[in-house]
């Protein structure tokens, strides 16, 4: 019964040791090209940001295109995280076309980061390219 005891007090000093360490991030993402019933999720390498599943932990509409997330997160924690709309296929794009790497940010105090995306991998419409040489057009010169 001592041990069991002991063991329990050990486990529950550890924990309240980590909720200490804890510190704030707050994620705050804007969208212009979205409406209030679009959904926006954040995903990571973090249980608090869904462990790196696209369509796990959604995101609050705040207002005028912009979504809000706080989560507490330990203290010089190396987090990666990414955006979604559910799934891999919707996350954001750069102009080109290419998926963002890796976010990242070591957590050290509460903190607020921004981004703001406008193109989305699903939706992207890529450019229409020509090849080097422009098509030949032929004619006939009547006299």
């Amino acid at each position: 019964m001592k041990n069991c005891m002991f063991v329990l007090i050990v486990y529950l000093i550890a924990n309240l040791n980590l909720i200490a360490n804890e510190v704030k991030i707050t994620f705050i993402v804007n969208v212009p090209t979205f409406s209030k019933r679009d959904k926006l999720y954040i995903t990571g390498n973090h249980p608090r940001l869904g462990n790196w599943h696209p369509g796990k932990i959604k995101m609050k509409y705040s207002s005028d295109n912009i979504w809000v997330i706080t989560v507490p997160i330990e203290s010089n924690y190396a987090l990666e995280f990414k955006f979604t709309r559910g799934t891999w296929d919707t996350e954001p794009v750069d102009e080109t076309g290419k998926p963002f790497t890796n976010f990242t940010h070591t957590v050290k105090r509460d903190t607020t980061l921004y981004f703001e995306f406008n193109f989305w991998k699903n939706k992207f419409e890529r450019p229409i390219l020509f090849r080097d040489k422009l098509p030949v057009m032929y004619a006939t010169i009547v006299k």
